[in-house]
């Protein structure tokens, strides 16, 4: 077996050295987001990207700006 294969697997000096921090401190579980999907005519994907997509949906949902189902 060639011991000069370096392709994958642990190498000399990779990784992020002891002792430094990670870059981003991780979220609080309330403060992350999950993944879910919708279906949409092309139409209002349109539209819905054009005003902004999900940043603007959710400034709405938490502004209570969103309409509400009685």
């Amino acid at each position: 077996m060639n011991k000069n294969n370096n392709h994958g697997g642990a190498r000399k000096g990779a990784g992020r050295k002891k002792g430094i921090p990670n870059s981003k401190p991780k979220k609080r579980k309330e403060e992350t987001m999950n993944r879910h999907t919708i279906y949409l005519k092309d139409e209002q994907w349109e539209i819905f990207i054009k005003e902004g997509g999900s940043k603007t949906l959710r400034k709405l949902i938490d502004e209570n700006k969103f309409k509400k189902q009685q």
